[in-house]
């Protein structure tokens, strides 16, 4: 995919990670501050590895139980929040997109 951007340097290749079933291993791994920098820092890795312009971060959505035994809690919420501003600190450039859900009293823009 990215071999393409010489064709068209105008493409943008974004990674997905995760899926709309939840994110078996999400709320454990991004419950620490040191847990996301080092999941922002590692997609800087990947990033620069393999030319890609930026990540879908497929967490859908925090805090919902998807499946059997998955891990959530309320945490999560301000979890995501905060990997989302580590993410963009990291990778200031790249592209960043999420699927979210309307959250009642929630005005602020990342």
């Amino acid at each position: 995919m990215v071999s393409l951007k010489k064709k068209n340097p105008a493409l943008k290749v974004i990674v997905s990670l995760g899926g709309g079933r939840g994110c078996k291993t999400c709320s454990s791994a991004f419950s620490t501050a040191a847990g996301r920098h080092e999941f922002a820092e590692s997609m800087k890795a990947f990033h620069k590895f393999f030319g890609t312009d930026g990540l879908d971060l497929d967490w859908e959505f925090p805090n919902i139980l998807h499946y059997p035994g998955e891990e959530f809690g309320p945490a999560d919420k301000p979890n995501f929040t905060s990997l989302v501003k580590e993410i963009k600190a990291v990778n200031p450039t790249k592209e960043l997109s999420f699927a979210a859900g309307s959250m009642r009293g929630f005005s602020r823009k990342y």
